[in-house]
């Protein structure tokens, strides 16, 4: 099933360059033109030694310069470290930011595990890179991603 936080949609490819209501949108930061790139979330690791262990059904949603996500990957059931390797085309310059959160599937209520971001630039400069991710002010998982 689609809901509206993205996972399990069929949508791959999306253009953040223009708002609904016409014009540039105003989250575009600098004045570089957006150029498409292909964005691989690979997999999904937990830190520190008390979530080392825990299973959970664990997906990923991609959005750009804001957190409301604009793509999501399948649900990975039971299991601490997912492997998804699925990719989304976006439209991003190198001032954008690209924000990941990892959720749990729980019904109609997903739950939150950790969210982070990258500067494109800097992805662009490494091609691939660990994105950590916080929860409640702490580093609970990294997200293994590549740009293309």
């Amino acid at each position: 099933g689609s809901d509206a936080a993205g996972h399990g949609s069929t949508a791959r490819s999306a253009s953040v360059a223009s708002s609904p209501f016409g014009g540039d949108s105003p989250q575009r930061s600098g004045s570089v033109a957006p150029e498409r790139h292909r964005v691989t979330v690979v997999s999904a690791y937990s830190l520190g030694t008390d979530r080392s262990e825990r299973r959970y059904d664990g997906f990923v949603t991609l959005g750009v310069n804001q957190k409301d996500p604009l793509f999501g990957t399948r649900v990975i059931r039971d299991s601490a470290t997912p492997v998804w390797q699925e990719d989304f085309v976006v439209e991003v310059a190198p001032g954008d930011t690209l924000w990941l959160t990892l959720k749990e599937e729980m019904g109609a209520a997903d739950t939150v595990l950790g969210r982070g971001s990258v500067v494109v630039r800097d992805l662009e400069a490494k091609r691939e890179m660990n994105v950590t991710l916080s929860h409640d002010g702490q580093d609970v998982a990294c997200v293994f991603i590549k740009l293309q």
